[in-house]
């Protein structure tokens, strides 16, 4: 949780790491950096009275000597903006989505010839060492996971999860989930296959390539229809992992590791990835004679396409739902102190907030209706209920200033009126 980043407001519920705060309370959860940092700025028309110092205990060490620090979110908050993907996927037209998934099977492509060209390409080490060519088989293939989730592809793995978890979450109907399914399947079976094709007239799977190819098409077209159906389960279980993990982290060195751990394990291990096998299982359709249509189609692309289904849709989307969403009742509603506490169990934060005393203590009585719940993320917050405050922009360089004046129905209220007392710039956080 970077409290220097940039602030800015107005951003999906879950969108990011969500460290609840109780505003009327005037409550901060500080989180230390290796010493004290510049925290608040603003400029308040008030002058600066009862806030209390807050004593951070959890410290987060910045890397590189330098003020970056790497932030993620919770399983819950990262469940969440799983369902806000779906949910962005399905208001998509389907032009749209069709592109991107067509864009996503030709990232696949990519990133399965550069694994397969390399690979094949190490008879001396690899010849003797089946195990260190399946090692950089798995380390050259992630490449193409990267390319789709950090360009906004889509492929019918993810969405297999994304969608599913949208509808569960009551954030998407039926039959746009269902649209963007087909439209994801066979946006990315075509763009596989263009590259399929792009890649044959360029000459490129030819010799010890093209020998690969094949020995991979004959081991994917030979397994019984069950036994490449629960490989599927394994593979998406996986891809799905890799998904949520990258959705987790908020830099990109970190959505790198996040997708290529999942990503290679899958490889390394055996499973069966539906898009991955459109590109495959089509070049050795397009430049050879051994295999069938009908054994790709009926051997392996069914059975991985229903596996992958069972694994994002039920495995992953379902029994998260359960976990953190939905069908468990997890939803954020109620009382704020709950989110806050549900925030804190999330993240594994044990922090101490006080603002002169216990505020645990301190009943909301009369001025419940000016209680606001603001969530603290990766720098980032905002008004998940604007009662009586307007809108804050961030600035920038770890601090912020009020754009526009603080509100309040309740003239009285000191608490809420001092609320937005600030620091002076440079000043030690908690002081």
């Amino acid at each position: 949780l970077s409290l220097v980043a940039p602030m800015g407001i107005r951003l999906p519920e879950s969108s990011l790491l969500s460290v609840h705060v109780l505003l009327h309370r005037s409550v901060w959860l500080g989180i230390e950096a290796r010493e004290q940092v510049p925290f608040l700025s603003c400029r308040p028309k008030r002058k600066c009275a009862g806030v209390s110092s807050i004593a951070p205990k959890q410290t987060i060490s910045t890397m590189g000597g330098g003020d970056v620090v790497s932030t993620v979110k919770g399983p819950k908050e990262a469940f969440q903006s799983l369902a806000d993907k779906g949910y962005l996927t399905t208001q998509e037209s389907s032009l749209k989505v069709f592109g991107q998934s067509f864009i996503a099977g030709c990232y696949i492509g990519f990133g399965a010839l550069l694994a397969v060209a390399i690979s094949a390409s190490m008879p001396g080490l690899t010849k003797e060492n089946p195990g260190l060519k399946t090692l950089v088989f798995a380390f050259l293939f992630p490449v193409n996971l990267v390319l789709i989730l950090l360009t906004g592809g889509i492929l019918f793995t993810g969405t297999a999860a994304a969608c599913p978890a949208a509808f569960y979450e009551g954030k998407a109907r039926l039959s746009d989930v269902v649209r963007c399914l087909a439209l994801s399947w066979w946006g990315n079976v075509l763009g596989s296959m263009a590259f399929a094709a792009f890649t044959a007239w360029c000459e490129l799977n030819v010799g010890a390539t093209a020998d690969f190819t094949m020995e991979i098409a004959l081991k994917k077209t030979s397994k019984r229809f069950d036994v490449t159906f629960a490989k599927g389960i394994g593979c998406n279980w996986m891809v799905c992992m890799a998904v949520f993990l990258s959705g987790q982290a908020q830099d990109f060195s970190g959505k790198c590791v996040a997708i290529y751990l999942p990503i290679s394990t899958f490889v390394m291990i055996g499973f069966e990835h539906i898009p991955a096998n459109f590109y495959l299982l089509g070049l050795a359709l397009l430049t050879g004679d051994e295999v069938s249509f009908s054994d790709v189609l009926l051997k392996n692309w069914i059975p991985t396409t229903l596996g992958n289904f069972v694994a994002g849709a039920f495995v992953v989307a379902l029994s998260y739902s359960y976990l953190f969403g939905r069908l468990g009742s997890n939803a954020m509603r109620g009382d704020p102190k709950d989110h806050l506490a549900a925030a804190q169990k999330s993240m594994g934060i044990d922090a101490f907030l006080e603002l002169n005393g216990d505020w645990m203590d301190h009943q909301a009585g009369d001025d419940k209706e000016l209680g606001a719940v603001i969530s603290v993320m990766n720098g980032s917050f905002q008004s998940e209920n604007q009662v009586d405050f307007k809108e804050c922009a961030g600035v920038m360089n770890g601090s912020f200033q009020c754009e526009k004046p603080v509100s309040m129905k309740k003239k009285e209220n000191h608490a809420l009126r001092n609320w937005f007392s600030c620091l002076k710039p440079g000043a030690p956080l908690g002081s």
